[in-house]
């Protein structure tokens, strides 16, 4: 490809108008104009044109843009290595468009996104393609863009793909590249990994990041058998208070309830009907006697009526048997009497026990309730004492946390500046010239009255003064690096470093990462007594102190006491069941006494009449009437008996089972008490697994259990990267050895071919050693001495450079690529000895090669030849 016209619209300082280069020639064509004549706006435009799409905007294209905006338009006329002429033209930042045309028959071949792919082929743009490396932008005097910006080092890398693309092609011998410093490097970086993790024999080395991981595993492997073990702990307490809780729940079912005590009231009701039916069987047997002594009493009447004559002797005995029979019931009347006073009297001691025990077990309810909440109170000052424990140790930490003045982005900045202090450090001492002595005699020179040694390479890294004993002294300076800047100064750094320090009021950078840890581990404990607040409290502490200043201080002594509810509630029924019992016995006392009086008085009635008709005159038979009306007494009196008697045995046939009444009322009455206390055992072992699970949740097993195992596989994973590494470290080494073994510089013989003539040229019997890395010319050996091309003067570099670039430019036209070397003001610090000889090493290489060389050196380059062109301005020149 060889460039033979250049224009541009509304570009920088051409703004609004067009500036024209034509007239570039086949060899060297030399534009030769003044500063700020736009020479380098020409040099930045064909850049763009070639290696930036039309439809973006990055930082190179905008600052083409000139201040009154608009669109910027680019057009460059080319020839293909067949001679055929084309004009590439683009328009950048608005009406954006890319077109090629065939100038020979002026039809347009491709445009847009086929225009952009039309120019990558024309001139081979992969990796930034030749004219990255030919191409000489002003103010570039090396081999590429200084600086340590992700820009200068992702250009960098991809001019060293072009030469490395390049030599490729040429040579053949990529696999060669296996040689060298950069083989040393590499065998250096993978003995030094080795060394970091594993021994000699191939176990992890203590210290070492891969013996870290399998100590980590291990522990981490011990610590998930730990919380595994509370987990299952856990889950046990989970499922037996699941359990539990159900059968609570069950057993607590209203309906249940309400079932039993209906069931215990039925029950009550039905011993009470059939109490009541065994005191109606005894009334009726009562009546029964009564019945009996009325028949007996008409039958005697009607025997009387009958025996008239033996009626006196009847009689008599009738009054002494009535008499003796009002004895015997008067005595039993009072046997009666008596036996119901002292029912009466035991009734009234059981109730009175019975109202005592009621009252003892309602103090010990009232005395277990003051307990049961002066135990609530308890708890909740103890969880007060815990909360106010928490609060303090979070204003503690948050009191630390003021006093500490170092953040993380200071300590981020004392890290940045004490790396870039040891790069700059580095590369200070890399770059620095240095000083031996060798003495002959007893004279030693000295430097700040320190005497210097002996055959030893001194950097020259500050101002040295060295007294020469019967001369004088000498000063020494050291090299300022190309390109270093004031912010690169080790002392400037250090002093960054200082003045950082000191306004953190630090000693140094260990202080400040333990300041850094001490924020960390305050902030993380504050954050976690915050935080425990909140779980404890979540209502807040004002809250808890209004429920606390609800439940009164009770001061009473009586924790020591053991209250038995369930033995007091037993007293009780046991009291309430001998009232019942007493209360029984007190009616049929009653009755009992009710029914000798009566016949007390029937006998005294009797024993009355006996003696009335025995002191009365013999009686007279009775009329056939009053026998009649006796003997319809005496069968009327039999018919009660009868009915009696038959009432009597059909109540005792229905009389229900009391003492079946009576166990069915006991047994309901334990099942209830027996339900009570099973109740009251299953709420404490839901007390005692709930303290369990909840020690357990807020331990927080499961979780940091699942974080553990993670942290495990994690862990274990990392271990196995190294193991893996290791092998694949020894394995890498070993292919290493053998490849360096065979490695040779074949590689580098065709630029080195290319560039030997060149530099001749300049030096007699001169040549260069490559860098196998950057693939670019790292020594020029001369007469036998080899030097560093950094160490050169700015003149020697230059041209160096410049050289290598035609030599480039030669293997790209063995490689079937013929592409210009553009020099925008390249040749700024070379001598005018060595700057005509460089003229004529580019006049040798334009032979075959277009050469466009750019200057504000007028004067100068009139010595260069070939032809001239100009930048031409149409609308100025009108």
């Amino acid at each position: 490809m060889k460039i033979r016209a250049i224009t541009l619209k509304n570009v920088r300082r051409f703004q609004g108008t067009t500036a024209r280069i034509s007239g570039l020639a086949d060899g060297i064509t030399t534009i030769c104009a003044p500063n700020e004549s736009g020479k380098s706006t020409f040099f930045d435009a064909l850049h763009a044109i070639f290696f930036y799409p039309h439809s973006g905007q990055p930082l190179e294209v905008r600052s083409l843009q000139p201040h009154s905006k608009g669109a910027v338009e680019i057009s460059v006329d080319v020839e293909d290595d067949d001679g055929n002429p084309f004009r590439i033209e683009k328009r950048y930042m608005a009406s954006k468009s890319a077109t090629i045309t065939d100038l020979a028959t002026d039809r347009l071949i491709a445009q847009a996104d086929e225009a952009e792919q039309w120019i990558k082929t024309l001139i081979g743009a992969d990796a930034h393609g030749p004219a990255g490396l030919l191409w000489v932008r002003q103010g570039i005097s090396g081999f590429g863009p200084d600086g340590s910006g992700a820009r200068e080092k992702g250009e960098r890398e991809k001019l060293r793909e072009a030469r490395q693309t390049l030599m490729s092609s040429v040579a053949g011998q990529i696999d060669n590249v296996t040689g060298g410093r950069r083989m040393d490097q590499i065998m250096k970086a993978c003995e030094a990994d080795l060394d970091a993790l594993a021994t000699r024999t191939g176990q992890p080395k203590a210290g070492g990041e891969w013996n870290k991981a399998v100590k980590r595993v291990e522990d981490l492997e011990a610590e998930e058998t730990r919380l595994a073990s509370q987990v299952s702990e856990l889950g046990q307490a989970l499922r037996e208070h699941a359990q539990i809780k159900a059968a609570h729940k069950a057993s607590e079912n209203p309906d249940a309830a309400a079932k039993r005590d209906q069931a215990i009231k039925s029950a009550q009701k039905a011993l009470e009907d059939a109490q009541g039916h065994a005191r109606h069987i005894v009334e009726r047997q009562r009546d029964l006697r009564l019945a009996e002594l009325e028949a007996k009493a008409c039958k005697d009447r009607i025997d009387a009526d009958a025996a008239a004559g033996a009626l006196r002797k009847r009689l008599e005995t009738a009054e002494k048997v009535t008499k003796d029979a009002a004895k015997v019931t008067g005595v039993d009347a009072e046997k009666a009497k008596k036996a119901h006073e002292k029912a009466t009297l035991d009734l009234r001691d059981v109730r009175s026990h019975l109202k005592s025990a009621r009252d003892t077990l309602s103090a010990a309810r009232k005395r277990l309730d003051r307990r049961q909440k002066a135990q609530e109170r308890k708890n909740l000052v103890a969880l007060l004492a815990k909360v106010d424990a928490f609060e303090k140790a979070r204003k503690a930490h948050a009191a630390t946390l003021r006093d500490i003045r170092i953040t993380q982005k200071d300590l981020d900045r004392l890290n940045t500046l004490t790396q870039n202090l040891v790069t700059t450090k580095a590369l200070r001492e890399a770059g620095a010239a240095t000083l031996q002595v060798s003495y002959a005699g007893q004279t030693v020179l000295m430097d700040a009255d320190q005497p210097l040694p002996e055959n030893k390479e001194i950097p020259l890294l500050r101002d040295m003064n060295i007294e020469l004993p019967g001369i004088g002294s000498m000063k020494l300076a050291p090299a300022r690096i190309a390109g270093s800047s004031d912010a690169e100064d080790p002392d400037d750094i250090a002093a960054q470093i200082s003045t950082l320090l000191s306004d953190l009021e630090l000693d140094g950078m260990e202080a400040a990462r333990f300041e850094m840890r001490r924020r960390t581990d305050a902030e993380r404990e504050e954050l976690l007594a915050r935080q425990s607040i909140e779980t404890l409290v979540p209502d807040g502490t004002e809250q808890l102190r209004r429920d606390l200043d609800d439940i009164e201080e009770d001061d009473a002594d009586d924790e020591g006491e053991v209250i038995d509810v369930d033995d007091l509630q037993s007293r009780v029924s046991a009291a309430e069941e001998k009232e019942r019992i007493a209360a029984d016995y007190q009616d049929e006392t009653r009755l009992a006494h009710e029914a000798a009086a009566g016949l007390a008085t029937a006998a005294r009635t009797k024993h009355s009449l006996a003696l009335e008709a025995l002191e009365a005159p013999a009686a007279a038979e009775l009329s056939a009437q009053e026998h009649a009306e006796m003997e319809k007494s005496f069968e009327a009196a039999q018919g009660t008996v009868s009915r009696i008697k038959a009432d009597i045995e059909e109540l005792q046939k229905e009389a229900p089972d009391t003492e079946a009444a009576e166990a069915l009322v006991a047994r309901l009455a334990s099942a209830r008490d027996n339900a009570t206390k099973e109740r009251e055992r299953r709420l404490e072992r839901l007390n005692i697994l709930g303290g369990v699970i909840r020690a357990r949740a807020d331990d927080g097993v499961e979780t940091r259990l699942e974080e553990t195992r993670g942290k495990l596989e994690k862990a274990r994973s990392r271990a196995e990267r190294y193991k893996f590494e290791v092998e694949a470290l020894s394995e890498l080494r070993g292919h290493l050895e053998t490849s360096r073994k065979q490695a040779h510089d074949a590689y580098f013989e065709p630029v080195k071919k290319e560039i030997g003539p060149l530099l001749s040229m300049l030096h007699d019997d001169a040549a260069v050693e490559m860098d196998p890395d950057t693939m670019l010319p790292i020594k020029i050996v001369r007469d036998g001495i080899a030097e560093k091309i950094d160490t050169l003067s700015g003149g020697a570099s230059e041209q160096i450079a410049i050289l290598t670039r035609l030599a480039f430019a030669k293997l790209y036209s063995r490689a079937g690529k013929k592409v210009p070397v553009i020099l925008d003001d390249a040749l700024v610090y070379s001598d005018d000895d060595r700057i005509v000889k460089m003229f004529t090493a580019l006049t040798r290489s334009a032979k075959d090669q277009q050469i466009i060389v750019l200057s504000c050196r007028t004067r100068a380059f009139e010595e260069l030849g070939g032809t001239r062109a100009t930048i031409e301005i149409p609308d100025q020149m009108a």
